[in-house]
């Protein structure tokens, strides 16, 4: 074999190589991409999914209690149990996806006490 047929196996080598690895970067890059939109979006929807959970933090007793069970909204599947008398569950969760739970609390509401008992 001479040296020219030498020298240009040598460079189709080279561009092989150059060409897996530039593949592969180029791979690694739009993995690198797609999950920074997919945290992006998630950011986002746990940032909605906070704002609504704020709101139901915020209501007394006798408003969780008129809102117990599984309803729908502002995009969200909110989940409101009542475990036990004092303690309120509320779960979130995307309205596309109602199995997958966003955010989660306890809320603790004691029962009113009856008047003229002082603790």
């Amino acid at each position: 074999m001479n040296r020219d047929g030498v020298l240009l196996l040598e460079a189709l080598i080279g561009l092989a190589v150059l060409s897996i690895v530039g593949i592969s970067a180029l791979t690694h890059v739009t993995a690198v991409r797609a999950a920074y939109e997919r945290a992006a979006e998630r950011e986002i929807v746990v940032h909605d999914a906070e704002q609504l959970l704020a709101e139901y933090v915020l209501m007394d007793r006798i408003a969780l209690g008129q809102r117990l069970g599984v309803r729908e909204v502002d995009g969200f599947v909110v989940f409101l149990d009542r475990p036990e008398p004092s303690l309120f569950r509320i779960g979130l969760a995307g309205a596309d996806r109602p199995e997958v739970e966003v955010l989660t609390t306890l809320l603790y509401r004691p029962e009113p006490r009856p008047e003229g008992i002082v603790r």
